[in-house]
C-alpha cells in the first residue's frame, strides 16, 4: 500500500491545504513586527516578547495536539476532524491580530496582543498539527513523498507571494493605518479558511488510531529522542524556516530603509515567489537525481553565495537588488520541499522502533518548531533593532542601518550553514527506506488500515 501513486487530484487537493498556513504565516512573518513597532507604537523589544511568549505556549500545545490527534479516532479520521473544526478559529484570530480596540492603550497594548496572539497560536496548532501529519499517511513511498511535497510547496509559494505582495496595496489603501491592517486582515481571512476545509474533505486518511498501543507521554518522548534521523531532519526543519523569517521580517525594512526602494517591495517579492515556485521542478530532479540531503546542501550553498551580496548593494540599485531575488529562489524552493520531506520519511523509522504509526506527535513538533524558527527569529531581530538605535518611521542613523544589512544576509548565512552541516549528518537513505517500508508493510494487520 506504501507504493502505491497519488493521483494528480489528490495531491492538489491536500497541497491546497497549505494555502491557509502559508498565509496565515507569511502575513504574520512580514507584517506583524512591523505593525506592532510602528504602527501601534510597542517598544521594539517588548513587540519580540509577544511572538517569544507565543512560542514558548506552542511548546506545548503543538505536542500536546500531535498526541491527541494520534490518539482521536472518529468517523472523520484522526486529522481531518481537527482540520474542519479549527479552521474557523483560526481564521477569527488572524482578523484580531490585526485589530486594535480604542479601549487599549499604554501598556495594556502588550497584554492585549500577547493574549491575542497566544490564541492564534492555539487556533492554528489545532488546524495545522493534524495537516501536516496528513502527508506521512497519504504516501509512504521516498520519491512519491517528495512529489506530493512539491505540488503543496508550489501552493506555498505562489500564496506566499499573494499574502507577501497583496497585503501592502490593502492596508496602504486606507488613509488611516490602523484601519488599513484591519481591512488586511479581513480580507485575507478567507484565505485561511477556505482551502483548509477543502482538503478536508478531498483527503483520506490511511491508517486507524490505536489507542491500546499509545504510551505515555514520557515514553513518547523517550522513544522521539531515540530516533536519529528525527532529531536531524527537526534541526534542519527549524534553521531552514528561521532564515526565510528572518529575511521575511527583514526585507521590509531593508527595501524601506537601505535600499529606499519602498514603492517596489511588492515587485521585488514578487520576483523572489515566482522564481521559487519556478525552481520546484528542479529541486524535485535534484532530489530524485542525488537524494534530498545532497539537494538541500546543493540549493542553499548557491543561496548563501547571492545572500552576502545584500550587505553591500547601495541604496536605489533596483537591478541588483531584483537579480539577488530571482537567484534565491533556488534556496527558497529547496527550503519549501526538502525539510519537510526528510521528516516525513522518519515517520517510519519510528514505527520499526515502536510499532506504532505516531504522524501527529512528530509533526506536532515539526510545527512547534516552525513557530519557534518564527518566534526566535523575530525576537532577536526585533532586539537587534532596539539596540541598534533604530527609530520608527524616520531617517535611520547608520547604526541601524548596518544591523538591518546584517539582519538580511549574514545571520542568514550562518543559521544556513549550520543547517548544511546538519543535513550532512542526515542518516537515512533511499534504498534503506524503501526496505523499511516493505518490511513494515509485510508485517502490519490488515485491521491497521482505514
Amino acid at each position: 500500500m506504501g507504493h502505491r501513486k497519488l493521483t494528480i487530484w489528490k495531491k492538489l487537493g491536500y497541497g491546497i491545504g497549505d494555502i491557509s498556513q502559508t498565509t496565515g504565516f507569511t502575513i504574520v512573518s512580514f507584517f506583524f513586527l512591523f505593525y506592532l513597532t510602528d504602527v501601534v507604537g510597542i517598544d521594539p523589544r517588548l513587540a519580540g516578547y509577544v511572538l517569544l511568549f507565543g512560542k514558548v505556549w506552542d511548546a506545548i500545545t503543538d505536542p500536546a495536539m500531535g498526541i491527541i490527534s494520534d490518539r482521536t479516532a472518529s468517523n472523520f479520521g484522526r486529522r481531518r476532524l481537527y482540520m474542519m473544526w479549527g479552521a474557523l478559529p483560526y481564521a477569527i484570530t488572524f482578523i484580531l491580530l490585526w485589530i486594535k480596540p480604542a479601549f487599549i492603550t499604554g501598556g495594556l497594548e502588550f497584554i492585549y496582543y500577547t493574549a491575542i496572539f497566544l490564541l492564534h497560536s492555539t487556533a492554528l496548532t489545532v488546524v495545522i498539527v493534524p495537516y501536516n501529519a496528513l502527508s506521512a499517511e497519504l504516501t509512504q513511498d521516498y520519491d512519491e513523498r517528495t512529489s506530493l511535497f512539491s505540488y503543496r510547496m508550489v501552493f506555498s509559494i505562489l500564496f506566499g507571494l499573494v499574502a507577501a505582495a497583496l497585503p501592502p496595496l490593502v492596508k496602504d489603501s486606507q488613509p488611516d493605518r490602523l484601519t488599513g491592517y484591519m481591512l488586511m486582515g479581513l480580507t485575507f481571512s478567507a484565505l485561511i479558511f477556505i482551502p483548509m476545509m477543502v482538503t478536508a474533505f478531498t483527503t483520506r486518511e490511511k491508517f486507524k488510531a490505536a489507542p491500546n498501543r499509545i504510551r505515555s507521554f514520557r515514553e513518547t518522548v523517550s522513544t522521539l529522542w531515540k530516533n536519529v534521523a528525527f532529531r536531524i531532519a527537526a534541526l534542519v526543519f527549524l534553521f531552514s524556516w528561521m532564515v526565510l523569517d528572518v529575511v521575511a521580517a527583514s526585507m521590509e525594512y531593508y527595501v524601506t530603509y537601505v535600499a529606499q526602494l519602498k514603492p517596489m517591495f511588492p515587485a521585488i517579492l514578487g520576483a523572489l515567489f515566482i522564481s521559487s515556485a519556478l525552481c520546484i521542478p528542479l529541486i524535485l530532479w535534484l532530489s530524485n537525481t542525488f537524494g534530498k540531503p545532497m539537494t538541500y546542501i546543493i540549493a542553499i550553498a548557491f543561496w548563501m553565495s547571492n545572500l552576502v551580496l545584500l550587505f553591500f548593494i547601495p541604496s536605489k540599485s533596483p537591478g541588483p537588488l531584483f537579480t539577488v531575488a530571482i537567484l534565491s529562489g533556488v534556496g527558497v524552493a529547496a527550503i519549501h520541499v526538502i525539510p519537510m520531506a526528510l521528516a516525513a520519511d522518519v515517520v517510519e523509522v519510528d514505527e520499526l522502533i515502536t510499532g506504532e504509526r505516531r504522524e501527529g506527535i512528530y509533526f506536532g513538533i515539526l510545527t512547534f518548531m516552525r513557530k519557534v524558527a518564527t518566534g526566535v527569529g523575530l525576537f532577536f531581530l526585533g532586539n537587534i533593532l532596539a539596540y541598534s538605535g533604530y527609530v520608527a518611521n524616520a531617517e535611520q542613523p547608520d547604526s541601524a542601518l548596518t544591523a538591518i544589512r546584517i539582519g538580511v544576509s549574514f545571520i542568514p548565512m550562518f543559521l544556513l550553514a549550520v543547517a548544511v552541516w546538519i543535513v550532512s549528518q542526515y542518516p537515512l537513505t533511499q534504498e534503506e527506506h524503501t526496505a523499511m517500508v516493505e518490511e513494515l508493510e509485510a508485517g502490519r494487520e490488515s485491521s491497521i488500515y482505514v
